[in-house]
């Protein structure tokens, strides 16, 4: 078999060429287990009705070179996500503040967003807790009726009453859905207001603003709203695929952005999959196993492009709604009773690979070479202060049918990592288990990629 031989130079493009004949397979480490199998390991009440296999993607052969690839830090991608979370909330099971932040911390995240709300002490001491758990918010500063508190209100709350909690401010969330005929020029009025406070406060001044939000389902109106870039630190998206690929409209989304942003940083503080399979919306819904595969590749996928922050949306279904007909109902990482479901467990398990705080560090280079990858392969290449690399490797493919509600089987594509020396080497699937699939010693590891996110572990 012909593989082409792809040359990633240090930051430029691949450039592609014809290279001998190799054999993909190199023996070693092999993990058990094939991602086909894994696309609804829940077994939800809708399955795989005998769909066709994805075909195989043609095979290239990847080579770094000129010193190797440059590592980022391990703790950035573990830092990247964020979770919302309705602290406010007193009823129900929102209500069970140290239920949830027990949870938050079994997850490992270290980011959440919430709406702030002025004369709630209760509040306060949520978040303060929270923060002192090493859980820091993202606050939404209200909205432009001043329901809740002005932006300068909540300000300064947040420099008289949470202290460190508080890591960002937030301009108003998805104003183009209030029904107000002047939406734009009152979502900026209220940016406006909510950066100038925020600056004007020795106690805020070096917390980032956010810009407002704006649904990805109408993202035209970014033109409508115009340029705030000089009223923000970040931007600010949503972005639910609804069943697709992770991958679904990131691209689109953030030079969209750049309408209001400019060339700022963007952040997504809402993204995810709802599992409601009996909902008639036009969200589409996504088995709770597909969403355990797909979850760690939307934070994957999103660090991969440089993306700042993603918040997942939510932490805990809001209602128990057996009928599971409601898409609003179902966007937790955990259900009504706060047991966990699978994807809570996968990104639970990315980020124990991940997380390494410490002081600042600067990664080295891994020289290595990918044989018989798949076109749709996607890699980051991460390490860690102990200098261990975590080569995390997945595919740009579907595994959900999100029209039919049904499993998508990934033929997985057998592959091999050259190593520049022998090097202990395990692989991790977190979609699957927190466990290493197999260990060895080995310049030549073989692995199966098919649709989950694996991570291999060098060193």
């Amino acid at each position: 078999m012909t593989l082409l031989w792809v040359t990633a130079a240090s930051a430029g493009p691949l450039d592609i060429v014809a290279g001998p004949t190799v054999t993909p397979v190199l023996g070693g480490l092999v993990s058990a287990g094939d991602a086909g199998s894994l696309a609804d390991p829940s077994r939800g009440p809708k399955q795989s009705v005998g769909r066709p296999a994805a075909p195989v993607a043609p095979l290239l052969t990847i080579t770094v070179t000129t010193g190797g690839e440059r590592a980022r830090a391990a703790d950035a991608l573990a830092s990247t996500l964020g979770v919302n979370v309705k602290t406010s909330e007193n009823n129900g099971t929102w209500g069970e503040h140290a239920k949830i932040q027990a949870a938050l911390q079994r997850l490992g995240v270290r980011h959440l967003r919430t709406r702030l709300f002025t004369n709630r002490p209760d509040q306060y001491a949520v978040l303060r807790n929270l923060a002192a758990a090493g859980i820091r918010s993202d606050v939404v500063a209200g909205d432009p009726t001043g329901s809740g508190g002005t932006p300068e209100q909540l300000v300064a709350v947040a420099a008289g009453q949470l202290g460190t909690a508080v890591d960002a401010f937030e301009g108003v969330n998805e104003w183009n859905f209030s029904g107000h005929a002047n939406w734009a020029a009152e979502a900026r009025a209220h940016q406006q207001r909510l950066y100038r406070a925020v600056n004007a406060n020795p106690r805020t001044a070096s917390v980032p603003v956010l810009g407002p939000a704006i649904s990805a389902n109408a993202s035209s109106q970014r033109s409508i709203l115009g340029d705030l870039s000089p009223y923000l630190d970040y931007g600010n998206n949503h972005l639910y695929p609804g069943g697709r690929a992770p991958s679904w409209r990131i691209d689109e989304q953030l030079l969209s952005a750049r309408i209001v942003s400019g060339r700022k940083p963007v952040m997504f503080t809402e993204a995810g999959y709802h599992n409601a399979l009996n909902d008639s919306s036009g969200h589409r819904p996504t088995s709770e196993g597909a969403t355990a595969v797909y979850g760690p590749k939307l934070l994957a996928e999103h660090f991969s492009r440089g993306v700042s922050r993603v918040y997942l949306y939510d932490m805990v279904d809001d209602q128990l709604n057996a009928s599971l007909n409601n898409h609003e109902d179902h966007l937790g990482l955990l259900h009504n009773d706060l047991s966990e479901k699978p994807v809570f467990g996968a990104l639970r398990n990315l980020l124990r690979l991940t997380s390494d705080p410490g002081a600042g560090f600067t990664p080295g280079s891994l020289k290595y070479s990918l044989v018989g990858a798949p076109a749709d392969l996607r890699h980051i290449l991460l390490q860690k202060r102990d200098g261990k690399f975590l080569l995390l490797l997945w595919r740009d493919v579907t595994i959900w049918d999100q029209v039919r509600e049904v499993s998508v089987p990934v033929t997985a594509a057998t592959m091999g990592v050259h190593l520049a020396r022998s090097s202990p080497v395990s692989v991790f699937r977190p979609s699957s288990s927190a466990a290493a699939q197999a260990s060895l010693q080995t310049s030549a590891p073989s692995v199966k990629v098919g649709g989950d996110l694996v991570v291999m572990q060098i060193g």
